[in-house]
């Protein structure tokens, strides 16, 4: 860990004029141009913008054609002021500027009489005529009065046309899986990426929104979908947002929206003859800002708590009690005995030829309650306690530096019940922001960034008041080498499909899981240089990502009843699964537990040229490096298409002699790990803007975007000898397997299982973009 924080400081060092990471700069500012009543430009006056809720102010002067610019500006409402020897003083009131736009402003100064300034009321611009960027804005109004499901602000950025949303409903995870993204103009929903405050929040597993910060505590929301600055990268489309900060005035909000079974209608699959369902859902919280010390610090904290009860009816379809004792008389089809070929007497198999398989898994199964096919019904609640936590510290030190910290805090657990198990949701999801902005002189100005981000989830399925890790399920099931019979991190029960029962049989253990942290330092600065505004710098990052997704860990098993039964006739596929015959038979070997690291480079240049009055062009060039996933412990590798064999960055030394014919022994033959280095990734981006009327503004723009490739894909250079392996040993034709047969030694296998790989000639995937629009 130290090594990646020292690397990161290095090449910030190495880099002083250095960018904030692919979607991290709020590169907002405000242009413009002074001219006297006669329309002439007024050169040498003084225009300052001032926070109107800090009082934090910047200054430049207008050059020889009256024109200025002030760019690295957060998000909030500014009051403008232009100021010359000789003329009365213009200052303009409640001028918005919105994340990553620059706001153009044309000021006319009178001369000085007894009037010492003229007052002009702001009013929001209806069309942006500095940039060829297409997107959308949600601003702290729409944020504060639009209805939003859940308090989700994602819900809000696809009501833009082109974006649809993942359905966010109860007993969706919050974050780190694929419940948690917008799609935006036909893209993959790992094409969309996503940041707080210039910070990466983005989930590696998936590339989805890692955590949704309240609701309260953001100040707006920045879609950007087309032809914008080579700032952005690692998605053809980036959601930005920028949480509240902290003014000179105290402000603060609470907010309770209760929901409970009394105010519902009941369930109708809900008994007649017991209570209603329960049903209580209860979110709540608070926001409170403002001056630490005032006109220097500043302070913003929201808190938000989620705590949901809901009884749910689950229906599963279960066997008779008696025919998971093996008593089969009331069947009229015999049940043949697979070791004779002949009829069980009575239809009742001994109970001593009941598999140690079945023997500790029919405890589980429960007993009819209801009538009908689905004759069992369950009603346990779903629960699920959500903690999220947002806090903000602002100071102006002095005219020229600016300092924000920001830590957000989720922390989740949803179970949500099934017929006979339940599926634990645990969630964290922490994310820090640390900036520094030194306005160097009124044309040069440089930011400077540190993120980390941290995401981990896991899933798992249990039975309420047993703890499935208690026992090793597996070895006591007969079942050989399984990972959920020789890692106790992975015992549970195994799982069970009977035909007809469906989930009748309950698996439980630990599923899949991830942890991911990404370190990010950067810094960008900002130039003017007459008609050219310049925004240039380099950006690096550091990912790390431990991995548990196990393929089934504790078997998967089906039965269905061609042991018992002939060709022409099935009775019934539970005898099948009391004598542990096994018609689908899969497990797997080893372990899929990984770490891997990468670190990211990214450079860029962008500039926007105001070339006339109502022409403006902007061109930029972007390039981004994401190396290849290492795994730290060299536990990868993939198959060399030429030879079928496999082949490693780093041979492992404990590779079974057995193996030698199926491996490639030569090390770094993917000298890059597993996937190999794509340095080819340049994007250009163009885009020119003609306001043809005041009213009346022509945009066109061509870019290329690089996308982020979703870890959630290692996996599979995970699941290859001597690490894991995937095996199945489904019978076929006449062939009878039993469970308590499987399965074969790692070490003695003679030929490679069930491959599964990487190309390593993978390269960076990227979108190309064009649009043409005119706006009115």
């Amino acid at each position: 860990m130290s090594r990646a924080i020292i690397s990161l400081a290095c090449v910030w060092l190495l880099a002083p004029h250095a960018l904030v990471h692919a979607q991290q700069s709020a590169s907002s500012g405000i242009v413009g141009q002074v001219t006297d009543a006669t329309q002439a430009a007024l050169p040498g006056v003084t225009v300052t913008v001032i926070n109107v809720g800090t009082n934090a102010a910047r200054s430049t002067v207008t050059d020889a054609e009256g024109r200025f610019s002030i760019p690295n500006l957060p998000p909030a409402t500014y009051q403008i002021r232009a100021s010359l020897d000789g003329f009365a003083d213009v200052v303009l009131e409640a001028f918005a500027v919105r994340f990553g736009e620059t706001a153009r402003r044309m000021l006319t100064l009178g001369v000085a009489n007894v009037t010492e300034a003229v007052n002009v009321q702001a009013e929001a611009p209806l069309l942006q005529s500095q940039s060829a960027s297409v997107g959308q804005v949600i601003v702290e109004k729409q944020l504060e009065e639009l209805p939003v499901a859940d308090r989700n602000v994602l819900n809000l950025v696809a009501t833009a046309a082109g974006v649809s949303a993942k359905s966010f409903i109860r007993g969706a995870l919050d974050y780190g899986r694929r419940d948690q993204y917008v799609t935006v103009d036909g893209g993959r929903d790992s094409d969309t990426s996503y940041a707080a405050d210039g910070i990466f929040l983005s989930s590696l597993l998936f590339n989805n929104l890692a955590l949704n910060p309240p609701s309260d505590s953001v100040q707006e929301i920045s879609l950007l979908r087309n032809s914008f600055s080579t700032e952005f990268g690692q998605g053809q489309a980036v959601v930005s947002m920028v949480t509240k900060s902290g003014s000179n005035r105290f402000s603060g909000s609470a907010f309770e929206n209760f929901r409970h079974h009394s105010l519902n209608a009941r369930n109708y699959f809900a008994p007649s003859d017991q209570p209603e369902p329960k049903f209580e859902r209860n979110r709540f919280g608070f926001t409170l800002g403002g001056p630490v010390v005032r006109n220097r610090v500043f302070g913003f904290g929201s808190f938000e708590r989620l705590r949901a009860r809901e009884n749910e009816v689950n229906f599963a379809n279960v066997p008779d009690p008696s025919f998971v004792r093996g008593d089969f008389s009331s069947v009229a089809t015999p049940l043949r005995d697979p070791l004779t070929g002949q009829p069980f007497p009575g239809n009742m198999i001994p109970a001593d030829r009941i598999v140690p398989f079945a023997a500790i898994q029919v405890g589980a199964i429960p007993a009819p309650n209801v009538s009908g096919p689905n004759n069992y019904r369950s009603i346990r609640p779903f629960t699920e306690n959500t903690d999220t936590i947002n806090i903000r510290l602002d100071q102006v030190v002095g005219r020229d530096h600016t300092l924000f910290q920001r830590y957000l805090w989720f922390d989740s657990d949803q179970v949500i019940p099934g017929a006979t198990t339940d599926s634990g949701r645990p969630q964290i999801g922490k994310n820090l922001a640390v900036g520094h902005t030194w306005v160097i002189s009124p044309t040069l100005v440089n930011e400077i960034r540190f993120g980390y981000n941290y995401t981990s989830h896991l899933f798992d399925r249990f039975i309420e008041g047993e703890d499935y890790l208690s026992r090793n399920w597996i070895a006591e099931g007969g079942i050989r080498n399984l990972q959920g019979g020789t890692d106790p991190r992975y015992y549970g029960r195994p799982g069970t499909s009977i035909v007809g029962f469906g989930n009748a049989v309950p698996q439980t253990g630990v599923d899949q899981g991830a942890t991911d942290e990404v370190f990010s330092i950067s810094s960008a600065t900002s130039k003017v240089a007459g008609r050219h505004n310049l925004r240039f710098g380099v950006q690096a990052q550091y990912r790390e990502l431990f991995m548990n997704t196990p393929v089934n860990p504790q078997g998967s098993f089906a039965f269905n009843g061609r042991a018992t039964g002939s060709p022409n006739s099935r009775p019934h596929a539970v005898a099948d699964f009391l004598l542990g015959y096994c018609s689908t038979c899969r497990g797997q070997f080893g372990t899929m537990d990984s770490n891997y690291v990468s670190p990211t480079v990214a450079l860029f240049l962008d500039d926007v040229w105001q070339v006339t009055s109502r022409i403006t062009l902007q061109a930029g060039l972007r390039w981004e490096y994401l190396s290849p996933w290492r795994e730290r412990d060299n536990r990868a590798g993939s198959v060399d298409p030429i030879t079928g064999r496999i082949a490693y960055h780093k041979v492992p030394a404990d590779i079974p002699p057995a193996f030698a014919p199926l491996i490639i022994a030569q090390d770094d033959f993917f000298p890059a790990g597993i996937v190999r280095r794509d340095l080819n990734n340049w994007a250009p981006r163009v885009g020119l803007v003609y306001s043809v009327t005041e009213n009346t503004v022509i945009r066109s723009g061509f870019g290329v975007y690089y996308h982020n490739l979703e870890a959630n894909e290692l996996q599979f250079s995970r699941m290859v000898l001597p690490f894991a392996a995937w095996f199945d040993a489904s019978p076929q034709g006449s062939q009878l397997v039993r469970v308590d047969t499987l399965f074969p030694d790692l070490a003695a296998v003679e030929r490679f299982p069930a491959p599964f790989s990487l190309n390593h000639d993978n390269v960076t995937p990227y979108t190309m973009q064009w649009n043409v629009n005119a706006q009115r």
